[in-house]
């Protein structure tokens, strides 16, 4: 009987989501064709591209709920080079205390998205340092639930777009202080970061007049359109990193920032606890399987520099 119940579960829930998927799909091809859509379905999320389930979403949700974080809503309006609205951005928006008066973190996930490695990760952030945090989200928006093979369609040139965004929503409608908002991310998470802070490029103007300054936890950097940077850029990586070595990065990447700091033996994601829930070590998400291991002392260390420079901007 209840093998029977969960399968009616799992049909249902198929079924919702192929009408959500239909509906989707029918609006594309309505408004290629000039036609403005709006979709009001109760079990989809749609915000910018193809629809998740809401019950999806609320599972990967679990570990914000456990430990209070706010849960994510689309609330984050993405904006056209125009200034005309395109959808919105998922997002978790943590304030402090009178937070009108508190330093502001975008904090940017990396290429699995908001899991639940990632959102224990921003949330100790949030307490550690007691500053505002907006994880602002780039694939659940989309469609999308991670970005293994950085594909164009949320690349760091898209999520910088979407932290422009993220930056004067805050500004406009939180009323945060706008000489106080800082990124902070790792892995391609870091990359965006990098790639906001670049120089020369079309977003250097907004991003410049929004960031304060810019943490970029190991980051993907060996390609192009990266550095030197316009704002400062802090750069923390750890020598034993199996995917986003220092050493891959490209020319002027690491040597444009204004702090780099190589940690001895520390992995990638060594600010992170790995995701059974422990300090040690494991095998990523990633196809690649590179090892992802816990290092306090690195952490330790790389927090206190974020705090010191933060803290002396105030």
């Amino acid at each position: 009987m209840k093998r029977a119940f969960k399968a009616l579960q799992l049909s249902s829930t198929f079924k919702k989501a192929s009408l959500c998927v239909a509906t989707w799909r029918r609006s594309l091809l309505l408004s290629s064709v000039g036609v403005l859509v709006v979709i009001t379905l109760s079990a989809c999320v749609t915000t910018n591209g193809a629809p998740i389930l809401k019950a999806d979403q609320q599972i990967r949700q679990q570990p914000l709920r456990k430990l209070g974080g706010a849960l994510f809503s689309p609330v984050v309006p993405r904006k056209g080079e125009g200034g005309e609205i395109m959808g919105f951005l998922q997002a978790s928006w943590n304030p402090a205390e009178q937070l009108e008066t508190k330093p502001t973190f975008i904090a940017l996930h990396g290429g699995h998205g908001i899991g639940s490695v990632e959102q224990t990760y921003f949330l100790e952030l949030h307490k550690k340092f007691g500053y505002n945090l907006l994880v602002l989200d780039s694939y659940w928006s989309r469609g999308m639930t991670q970005n293994w093979d950085r594909n164009y369609k949320a690349d760091a040139t898209v999520r910088t777009h979407d932290l422009i965004s993220a930056a004067e929503w805050l500004i406009s409608e939180k009323k945060v202080d706008p000489k106080q908002i800082y990124l902070i991310g790792g892995s391609q998470g870091g990359w965006t970061v990098l790639r906001a802070m670049t120089k020369g490029l079309p977003t250097e103007g907004k991003v410049k007049s929004l960031i304060r300054a810019g943490f970029a936890f190991y980051p993907v950097c060996n390609v192009a359109g990266l550095s030197p940077y316009h704002s400062d850029t802090f750069i923390f990586t750890g020598d034993a990193d199996e995917t986003t070595h220092p050493r891959t990065c490209s020319w002027g990447v690491l040597s444009s920032a204004k702090t780099h700091v190589d940690y001895p033996n520390a992995h990638h994601g060594f600010d992170k606890y790995v995701a059974n829930g422990g300090d040690g070590c494991a095998k990523s998400l990633n196809p690649a399987k590179f090892t992802v291991c816990r290092d306090d002392r690195a952490t330790s260390d790389s927090y206190s520099r974020i705090r010191a420079y933060v803290e002396a901007q105030r």
